[in-house]
């Protein structure tokens, strides 16, 4: 990869870090959505 290959690598590490955080990040704001969405249905229903 010649002399910029660590470079690189640490580019493509550092945006799987970040994209991972950003999937996670919106796999726990779907959760918690869906508790709200299921809490408020739950009190409309009583």
């Amino acid at each position: 990869m010649g002399q910029h290959g660590a470079f690189i690598v640490a580019s493509y590490i550092a945006t799987g870090v970040i994209l991972g955080a950003l999937v996670l990040a919106s796999l726990l704001a779907n959760r918690a959505a869906a508790r709200t969405l299921a809490m408020l249905e739950k009190e409309r229903s009583a």
